[in-house]
């Protein structure tokens, strides 16, 4: 027993006081309201730590009655126990306690816990004055929380069975009080060490209502209270609030390995990434203090976790409608700099290649038009995360102008059937009812693709146009990625046919396909022989199965007025791929190509790839009977 709490530190004290002291140890109530108003918060620290031995004398877990004690005909003796103890327990709120005492204190205050808990509702029926449950929590977790920063209490204090169910009782029953300082005590109780320990978070789960969905809940709501509606800034000890929930968060996904695991999924359901999102824009609109940076930081880190596994275009979508670009801008800013890696990834990496889906750059769009004042501000455009802005939003621009050509139909509307090869407007075609995604001129057409063409065995593996499974476009999605993938090729064809004809001349017996990687931001374009040996790209497209293999089958038929190009677009960790196959009216394209690449260069001193594409490309706008035509 620490020296503090033996009953002669009493002998210190004023004779008066040490009297009143003395009887209250031994178990008068009137003696222990006496004292309680001796050391009420205003008095000081000494004095407060003088009474230490009669909390300690009151709170003896031996004096705890048993349950049939409590039915006892004459119980005065009991009541004048349960009564002292309910007002030592009241008293230790009021007094700081001394850090050596608190390991003999602990056990002591756990025990009388557990037994007004128990019985608090037997205890009020046969008129016991016990404290509040509510007040009993907070006094726990604040009593621990004090000595959060030392290491050995606060590891026998979390060792003890039942502590966590308390802290996330405590939690659950203020959540929407004005409690900051019990709030603090409770982030500062949740450790990395705790995050990696099923017992404790079957334990959290369990006081904050049962179940990991109720645990999920108030860690959610948390966030809520704290963050508002993320328009207005927040104070340096919200901000550590924030920041302890989400180093919790952190802890969990990764002692787990997987932000799909049962307990992120509880949270994704409580909508976290919304609330995730309101966190990070009311953070950016506060003071650059060492707070609001490392909060900052776990929330950047959990949002690229989520899009990691989710719709990442959609979760961007409703991220830039909740203020996210503003927020980015506000982080921009050099104070920030310490999480300006996780801005130039945004900014360079997952908001372009959002772009490629048509619902999102209107929201984008609107976004911007907002942030003008923001986007021209010296200390934005000095800033050294302006390059990046720039770049993002020039991406955007284009978008947006590829968007408005899109809806008026200047570069959308032609199809090819899918027999014949002819180009023509889409409403000249009629569709294939099985998979809706093949095109015929006429019924003959059909027949002779469905009987020939081998789309009798093809058709209900066109029912998406992508190789990942699990992937769903609606028809305009579709239409547009196939205009973000015909503008890229027709600016840079020249470079791709010249990769074509070097790919046919180092492999000549085997087809090819076009790789257009969204992924990358700008777009990279690569082509690839069908010799296995040089596949450098994803197993998807590799493993595509039947469908793929359909494609490739229905290029070589085509006899070049079909190439095969894929689309690869952000979606979670690892991208997603469509076939966006080229179609053209006819095949001297591909003729031209095949003759350069066939051609010996020995002979030809002045031979120039690059001149004799040139030439091919000139050849190809010559024949006013049939001008040569490409979609995609």
């Amino acid at each position: 027993m620490h020296p503090s709490l033996r009953i002669d530190a009493l002998g210190t004290l004023p004779l008066s006081t040490r009297r009143i002291a003395l009887a209250a140890a031994k178990g008068s109530v009137h003696e222990l309201l006496r004292l309680r108003r001796l050391i009420s918060p205003n008095a000081s620290s000494k004095a407060a730590l003088l009474m230490l031995p009669v909390l300690y004398i009151l709170l003896d877990p031996a004096k705890i009655p048993t349950p049939d004690q409590l039915d006892v005909l004459v119980p005065e003796e009991t009541r004048t126990v349960i009564s002292a103890a309910a007002l030592a327990w009241d008293t230790l709120s009021a007094i700081l306690v001394a850090q050596e005492a608190a390991l003999d204190l602990w056990p002591r205050i756990w025990a009388w816990y557990q037994f007004i808990s128990t019985y608090r509702d037997h205890l009020r029926n046969i008129h016991y004055a016990v404290p509040a449950e509510e007040t009993m929590l907070s006094d726990i977790v604040l009593y621990a929380g004090h000595f959060s920063q030392d290491e050995l209490i606060t590891t026998a204090i979390k060792a003890t069975p039942g502590f966590h169910v308390a802290v996330a009782r405590a939690w659950n029953a203020l959540l929407d009080e004005d409690a900051l300082d019990l709030k603090h005590a409770i982030v500062s109780l949740l450790t990395v060490d705790d995050a990696s320990n099923p017992e404790v978070l079957d334990e959290l789960a369990e006081g904050a209502g049962g179940s990991l969905a109720d645990l999920a809940r108030v860690i959610v709501r948390q966030i809520d209270v704290v963050a508002g509606d993320g328009k207005v800034g927040i104070s340096n000890d919200n901000a550590f609030i924030i920041c302890g929930v989400l180093v919790f968060v952190t802890a969990v996904e990764e002692a787990t390995g997987d932000p799909t695991s049962r307990f992120f999924q509880e949270l994704m359901r409580q909508n976290l990434f919304e609330f995730l999102v309101r966190a990070l824009c009311a953070l950016s609109e506060s003071s650059d203090k060492e707070a609001d940076t490392l909060a900052i930081n776990k929330c950047f880190l959990l949002l690229r976790r989520i899009m990691r596994y989710r719709n990442m275009h959609l979760l961007l979508s409703y991220a830039v409608e909740l203020g996210f670009l503003r927020a980015i801008i506000l982080c921009g800013r050099p104070s920030l700099s310490k999480v300006h890696h996780h801005v130039r990834f945004f900014l360079r990496d997952l908001l372009p290649a959002s772009t490629i889906y048509c619902d999102v750059i209107p929201i984008i769009e609107k976004a911007l038009a907002v942030l003008q004042n923001l986007i021209t501000a010296d200390a934005f455009v000095e800033s050294n995360m302006f390059v990046h802005w720039t770049f993002f939003s020039s991406i955007v621009q284009e978008r947006i102008t590829l968007l408005e050509s899109f809806d008026r139909r200047d570069v959308v509307g032609m199809k090819a059937c899918d027999n014949c090869n002819l180009i023509s407007e889409k409403a000249d075609f009629q569709r294939c009812s099985g998979c809706e995604s093949f095109y015929y001129c006429d019924r003959d057409c059909q027949r002779a693709d469905w009987k020939e063409g081998g789309h009798r065995d093809a058709c209900s593996l066109f029912r998406t146009l992508g190789l990942s499974q699990h992937l769903r476009l609606d028809p305009r999605e579709r239409s547009f990625m196939r205009a973000v993938v015909h503008q890229d090729y027709t600016e840079k064809k020249p470079q791709i046919c010249r990769d074509i004809v070097q790919c046919l001349q180092e492999f000549p017996d085997a087809g090819y396909f076009v790789v257009f990687d969204y992924v990358s931001t700008p777009v990279v374009m690569t082509v690839h022989s069908l010799a296995a040996e040089t596949w450098g790209v994803h197993d998807t497209v590799r493993n595509g199965g039947a469908e793929w293999k359909e494609y490739l089958a229905r290029a070589v038929r085509s006899k070049g007025c079909m190439t095969v190009h894929v689309m690869r677009g952000r979606e979670g960790n690892m991208g997603k791929y469509w076939v966006v196959p080229l179609r053209a009216n006819t095949s001297d394209l591909q003729d031209g190509l095949e003759r350069i690449a066939a051609r010996d260069e020995g002979p030809h001193a002045d031979y120039d790839l690059d001149v004799e594409l040139a030439a091919l490309f000139e050849l190809l706008k010559v024949d006013e009977d049939l001008p040569f035509e490409e979609i995609h």
